[in-house]
């Protein structure tokens, strides 16, 4: 894991691009799970969060 995130697998960018019409209809999702309104791509460094942030979010 790098410093301020992860690199994105094949798997997990896959799951996120094939599910993107149901993150969006999400806030929290769309906020946690996306890069600007859409999917990230394999290796692409998606950011860490950290607890006090993930704590604001509304679930």
């Amino acid at each position: 894991m790098q410093k301020n995130g992860f690199k994105v697998t094949e798997v997990v960018a896959n799951a996120w691009n094939n599910s993107l019409v149901k993150l969006l209809e999400n806030k929290n999702s769309k906020k946690l799970l996306l890069n600007n309104g859409k999917s990230y791509q394999i290796s692409d460094v998606r950011k860490k969060y950290s607890s006090r942030r993930d704590s604001r979010i509304n679930m």
